[in-house]
């Protein structure tokens, strides 16, 4: 048998693709087991096709898929309503919303709506600074936060909040927040009108 030109036939190339026939790809197997040199080829080729397949990936599938969410959620107005923030939740609950979403280019904050309705808005929000004392008349402002931390005042009491920290900023009650954190504080946000 001629080796070399059983490897440059470009059976072995149809045998990694999974196209040959049954007959064909015993063959081929029979072949591997008895001659490295086509074991070592059919690795390469493996190699070689696994390479292609990771430098001609498509990186923006998240984008896609966030592209095909919000057209999802469009559709005759149907929203995909996030469970209700409060101090017993957890990230786990806003995985969907908080890997759908992505960031964009923003000065101090940036905000998605994921949810609206005529009682609460629901975002996910990218802070990088914080806010300076303020009073909601409206609503109140639950966070749920993702990454980062932060120093929160809320009336006379200060505290620190981290990664699956709870806050909520009352009607009526001054607070702020300063981010603590190197990278933005992300967050999972709802004004409760």
């Amino acid at each position: 048998m001629n080796i070399k030109a059983y490897i440059e036939s470009g059976v072995l190339e149809e045998y990694v693709l999974g196209t040959l026939p049954a007959d064909e790809r015993l063959q081929v197997e029979m072949y591997a087991d008895k001659y490295a040199a086509v074991q070592t080829e059919i690795d390469a080729i493996a190699l070689s096709f696994e390479n292609f397949a990771t430098v001609h990936a498509n990186t923006h599938a998240h984008q896609i898929k966030e592209s095909i969410i919000k057209s999802v959620d469009s559709k005759n107005g149907l929203q995909l309503q996030p469970p209700a923030i409060n101090e017993t939740s957890t990230l786990d609950a806003y995985k969907f919303w908080l890997d759908s979403v992505l960031e964009s280019d923003y000065d101090d904050m940036h905000m998605e709506v994921i949810y609206q309705s005529e009682l609460e808005t629901t975002v996910i929000a990218w802070v990088k600074k914080g806010e300076p004392l303020h009073t909601h008349e409206e609503y109140t402002e639950r966070f749920l936060i993702a990454e980062g931390s932060c120093t929160a005042t809320i009336g006379a009491q200060t505290n620190e909040y981290g990664v699956g920290d709870y806050i909520e900023f009352p009607l009526h009650v001054p607070h702020s927040y300063i981010v603590t954190s190197d990278c933005p504080m992300k967050v999972v946000a709802c004004l409760k009108y």
